[in-house]
């Protein structure tokens, strides 16, 4: 009797053995790779709520953090710093270095705690095809794979090379050509060049020409890893493709996530309003100044009407006729709020939310005094309470969806 049962339980041992290793991976996104921009993307994927698998070749035993990835000092390295002090039970210091090890560790640890995330080691793609919808595709160990988006973050995009086209590359937006076209509408991370220079990257730098294919090939970061994380997600969690992404649902992702995706060098992560400007910037409708390759929003200078004037005429057609009349070159906070009535429609009732949210909901400090000059802080602050500007769509050039 005890004979048979132990048969029986080594034929069902063998039966759940194979079919384990036959087991078919479903989900939303597979990123590849075990660098810490492959954990971004797979941690963000899953942050945004889609069920994401990150596949590695090797254990994931070590992963290194470079210069880059502190120097922006916000979204996944601000993340992972929170992870170490739970680990260390003490706090660090942003510059601090981790040996390799050390940071596979705590990656190891974090994903383990991530709702929708799965980690599997010792697993490679063997083939990929890509279906009307999705892609499928067979990976080590006899096991097949079917998900909506695949992000290629592996050493030297190994797998972009096979299956698919690496986009040519996208020219990063340094401090000095910013606005040289509309593409820094679509940014989706601030990123070192290899010279050192901060650079802002545009959201074709991570598509290629397979669709639902997301590659890191361009500049292998935290924060642009962070960045192909929400765009794959975004396709999976509405079902949709790479050319019918909406810019600023990833953007809004991103920041909600902690991302600065516009670095200014005058201003602090820690800063209140630092999300409202961030909002703002992306707009254009106030702009970041350049300064050699240092990039500056200079958050206590006034504004005038006509740079107001001029920027808000792409966004808000009809802003155009207030300006008729208003021609300061240092706008008061009465005409700013005056301003905001004009676009959206507003009545005198705007004047008291603005006098009781000041130091609340606004966070701005000191009080509302009407005739004072309004700072450009205080205009970002304004516009994005009560206009929103950036619910305005644009295009994956940056130009102005209607």
């Amino acid at each position: 009797m005890k004979s048979g049962v132990l048969a029986l339980f080594s034929l069902l041992a063998v039966f759940c053995s194979c079919n384990l290793q036959a087991q078919s991976v479903k989900a939303g996104v597979l990123v590849i790779g075990n660098s810490p921009a492959a954990f971004a993307a797979a941690i963000q994927s899953a942050n945004s709520g889609v069920k994401t698998v990150l596949i590695d070749s090797g254990a994931f035993n070590t992963a290194t953090l470079n210069e880059s990835a502190k120097s922006m000092e916000s979204g996944f390295y601000t993340a992972f710093l929170k992870h170490v002090e739970t680990l260390q039970k003490y706090k660090v210091d942003s510059n601090q270095r981790f040996t390799p090890a050390f940071t596979a560790s705590v990656l190891r640890a974090w994903t383990d705690t991530v709702k929708n995330l799965t980690r599997m080691p010792a697993t490679w793609v063997v083939q990929v095809k890509k279906l009307s919808k999705g892609w499928e595709g067979r990976l080590n160990a006899n096991r097949s794979f079917k998900v909506a988006a695949v992000v290629d973050a592996s050493a030297g995009s190994s797998l972009t090379k096979l299956f698919a086209a690496v986009p040519a590359p996208v020219a990063m937006l340094g401090a000095k050509d910013v606005y040289a076209s509309t593409s820094y509408r679509t940014s989706i991370a601030t990123a070192r060049t290899a010279d050192g220079k901060t650079a802002l990257v545009p959201l074709k730098a991570l598509l290629t020409d397979k669709e639902n294919f997301i590659t890191l090939s361009s500049l292998p970061t935290v924060y642009t890893g962070q960045a192909a994380g929400a765009v794959a997600a975004y396709t999976a969690f509405y079902k949709t493709s790479t050319d019918k992404l909406n810019v600023r649902a990833i953007q809004n992702e991103l920041l909600t996530y902690g991302a600065h995706i516009i670095r200014f060098d005058d201003l602090k992560g820690r800063d209140k309003q630092y999300r409202g400007i961030q909002d703002i910037a992306l707009t254009g409708i106030l702009k970041g100044r350049a300064h050699g390759d240092s990039f500056f929003f200079l958050p206590e200078q006034a504004v005038s009407a006509e740079e107001l004037r001029a920027a808000l005429k792409e966004h808000y057609s009809r802003s155009q006729i207030w300006f008729m009349d208003h021609k300061s070159p240092a706008l008061s906070r009465a005409e700013v709020l005056s301003l905001i009535k004009f676009i959206a429609s507003r009545g005198n009732e705007l004047d008291r939310e603005v006098v009781a949210g000041w130091n609340k909901s606004l966070l701005l400090p000191g009080r509302y005094e009407p005739a004072k000059t309004a700072s450009r802080r205080e205009v970002a602050a304004l516009f994005n309470a009560y206009v929103k500007p950036l619910i305005i769509g644009v295009d994956q050039d940056g130009a102005i969806r209607r």
